[in-house]
């Protein structure tokens, strides 16, 4: 409420007992547009994302177009919105495949209400936590720097975040690189060169490369003889499903992809249905 925007008259601790009001933006008259295409219909099935915003998404769709609408029909498996006949069912699915789609049209179930009010509460929490540490934090350097005008902000997602940056450029900053040295030997078998790396691996002190690399050039000429030789065979599982974290990570750290370049790839490889949805917590 407005009267909460008064920070003199409200503590930061007032606002966590505040009441919540929820505005829409009235250009798009998406509510409007719902309600006039639902008018009309028996059934409703919604075809939301599948996760906890999408369940979110489901009961807003619900509250626009259920009230205009005058069903004739009442299901048993169907779900009943506020009072209103069972005429409203839910597509489960995580692909665009033809194949998953069929599934889920012929799997269809309903919205789970449990799921849309943790995301209200999460919204809430958020919304609470994040003004009422703004204003804290502000107030406290307002009173404690006379020369501070400007507002500070707090979010429960954008300080840990800010945290994760600064701690990145303090490790980099801080970081001393240590110079380390290979040894390899080149080869010819059948005529093909191969690259054969040192048994000990990388030197630490350039003393004992250069030692070991006397030895091998005191060597060349006379040729090298296979001690040993081993067959192993491998069988690689195929890799685990990403979820949207590890997604992020590896096109990271592979790809050099940004955040917002790595989801709108994948936002586009989905729609093509040849990934699975790509924003979940699962794998």
């Amino acid at each position: 409420p407005k009267e909460y925007n008064n920070w003199d008259q409200h503590s930061p601790q007032d606002l966590f007992a505040a009441p919540t009001q929820l505005f829409e933006d009235p250009r798009p008259r998406m509510t409007e547009h719902m309600a006039n295409e639902a008018k009309d219909c028996d059934v409703i099935c919604l075809w939301l994302d599948c996760d906890r915003e999408g369940e979110a998404i489901c009961f807003e769709v619900m509250s626009a177009a259920i009230p205009g609408m005058q069903p004739r029909y009442d299901f048993p498996t169907g779900f009943s919105y506020r009072g209103s006949p069972k005429c409203v069912f839910r597509a489960q699915f995580s692909s665009l495949a033809p194949t998953d789609l069929q599934q889920a049209m012929r799997n269809l179930g309903v919205p789970d209400e449990n799921l849309s009010l943790s995301v209200a509460a999460r919204q809430e929490i958020d919304l609470k936590v994040g003004v009422a540490f703004s204003r804290y934090l502000t107030l406290y350097f307002r009173r404690h720097f006379s020369d501070w005008k400007s507002k500070l902000t707090y979010g429960p997602c954008q300080t840990p975040t800010l945290w994760f940056c600064v701690k990145r450029m303090a490790d980099i900053a801080r970081f001393e690189p240590v110079p380390y040295w290979t040894v390899d030997a080149e080869v010819l078998v059948a005529g093909q060169p191969l690259r054969a790396p040192c048994s000990s691996g990388s030197f630490w002190n350039k003393g004992d490369a250069d030692r070991v690399n006397a030895q091998g050039t005191a060597a060349a000429g006379r040729g090298a003889s296979v001690v040993s030789s081993e067959v192993t065979q491998f069988a690689y599982q195929r890799p685990r499903a990403l979820n949207t974290v590890e997604l992020l990570k590896k096109a990271s750290e592979e790809l050099r992809l940004g955040p917002m370049d790595t989801m709108n790839v994948a936002q586009q490889l989905y729609l093509k249905g040849l990934i699975s949805y790509p924003r979940t917590e699962t794998d």
